[in-house]
This record gives C-alpha cells, sequence and structure tokens, in this order.
C-alpha cells in the first residue's frame, strides 16, 4: 500500500462485520463494525479517530462476519516526506 487509504472487502454476508487491524506483534490497533449490506470498508490508514497515522510497516487485518474470519497481511510502504 502506498496511498492514503485501502479498501478491505470480504465476501458478501448477511450481519454485521468487525474488522479489525493487528500489529505483527498482536496489538489491536484500529476496530470497526460496518454493517450488513456493506462488504467493503475504506480505511483511511488512521488511528485514535484521525489522530495520527500508521507507520509504514506490515499489519494483519482481520474480518469477522457471519461466523467466518478472513485474515490478510497488509504491506504500508509511503514515501518519507
Amino acid at each position: 500500500m502506498r496511498s492514503d487509504q485501502v479498501v478491505i472487502s470480504w465476501p458478501a454476508a448477511t450481519g454485521n462485520a468487525t474488522l479489525s487491524v493487528f500489529s505483527f506483534l498482536g496489538e489491536r490497533l484500529f476496530q470497526t463494525t460496518v454493517p450488513a449490506a456493506t462488504n467493503e470498508y475504506v480505511w483511511d490508514l488512521t488511528l485514535g479517530g484521525g489522530a495520527r497515522r500508521v507507520v509504514n510497516g506490515a499489519y494483519i487485518v482481520v474480518v469477522e462476519v457471519d461466523g467466518h474470519r478472513y485474515r490478510r497481511r497488509l504491506f504500508v510502504s509511503r514515501p518519507v516526506p
């Protein structure tokens, strides 16, 4: 990922989805609930309500919906200003 946002998507489901982003050390950095009618979320790569941006590095994205758990790796590599 080299931009200011990422689109995270998963198979269509009937229930609300819980989306979490973890560091590779297992620390939960971000969590949100996505309504059932939607099967994607646009994350602006910020933490703390937009107070700070995630640093370049590797992350784990977990989506839990309808009894399924989807895991993906996310690599953030933006140019240093």
